[in-house]
């Protein structure tokens, strides 16, 4: 008796706020307040799922449904309704209309220019076996362009992985890292150490060193992409025999633009030095005449084991 009690009161409740949710829908619409009910509806949704009662999961479905028609309907649009519509209708197994949706939010002003859009939609297109390598790698470079550079970094390397993951050409998309690098980009610098790791795994040494060494000569390398380029080659490195003209060089560069302030920088070339991987680099001297503040620098020299 109780727990049919505690059902029809649940029901009742959910009824409720559903009304409560539809009546502000009525007098001021709009995308969060969508999104909010949506949320509220595939909750139900769920709990219907888990009480199997397929009746009221089909009702809660058709609901949810009209609600995101409803929204396109009053041209209330946003990448969280966009995204959020199009994985229901693959979550029901209609993946064509999801891909559509997406489509559509690609070209809309208010939704086309954001990487959640973008980054969903390829995720969709990837899912299909008969989609051309050729048009998804068009499709990759037309959502790179799309997005604005400083919310893109995620999307770059979701495009990345898929290079991978599908053997794509990636030759389109580096020269736009390239393009969007020659551009004092500010915001790509996790990116093109990113692509540094990517090309080294799937490419081999020899591409990854080709590729950093066109990257090197756009404007004002990051730190970080120092970092990588340098680590890949102390990696690469067997034996203190071996070449480390690479490595000096990188390290010569990275000094040059971040000597003055970064001490870390200057204490793992000095390591280096330390362990015999570089020679003549008189990287103590330098380091204590480039450091604005070399005092820290000296202490932690001293400590090198």
């Amino acid at each position: 008796h109780s727990v049919a009690t505690w059902l029809l009161r649940r029901r009742s409740t959910q009824a409720q706020a559903q009304g409560t949710y539809q009546q502000g829908l009525k007098e001021a619409p709009s995308a969060q307040l969508y999104s909010y009910y949506i949320k509220f509806l595939q909750q139900q949704r769920e709990q219907a799922i888990k009480s199997s009662n397929e009746a009221e999961t089909a009702q809660v479905e058709a609901t949810i449904l009209q609600a995101f028609t409803d929204s396109q309907t009053q041209h209330i649009i946003s990448p969280e309704l966009a995204t959020g519509h199009a994985l229901f209708l693959t979550c029901l197994d209609r993946h064509r209309e999801g891909k559509e949706v997406l489509t559509r939010a690609c070209e809309e002003p208010t939704t086309g220019t954001s990487a959640t859009v973008w980054g969903a939609r390829l995720s969709l297109e990837a899912q299909d076996e008969e989609m051309d390598k050729v048009a998804l790698e068009t499709l990759c470079l037309a959502a790179l362009k799309a997005v604005p550079e400083a919310d893109s970094t995620q999307l770059w390397l979701q495009v990345l992985e898929l290079h991978g993951i599908l053997d794509l050409n990636p030759q389109a998309v580096l020269k736009r890292l390239e393009y969007c690098l020659s551009s004092t980009s500010k915001h790509l610098g996790s990116v093109a150490s990113a692509v540094v790791r990517w090309a080294s795994a799937l490419r081999g040494l020899d591409y990854a060193r080709a590729l950093y060494q066109k990257l090197l000569v756009l404007p004002r390398p990051s730190l970080d992409f120092f970092q990588t380029c340098i680590q890949l080659e102390l990696a690469a490195q067997i034996s203190p025999a071996d070449d480390h003209t690479r490595v000096k060089h990188l390290f010569d560069s990275a000094v040059a633009l971040y000597g003055s302030t970064e001490e870390g920088l200057w204490l793992q070339y000095a390591q280096c030095e330390h362990e015999g991987l570089l020679k003549q680099a008189r990287v103590y001297w330098r380091a204590t005449k480039t450091l604005q503040d070399p005092a820290n620098f000296i202490a932690l020299h001293n400590q090198l084991a």
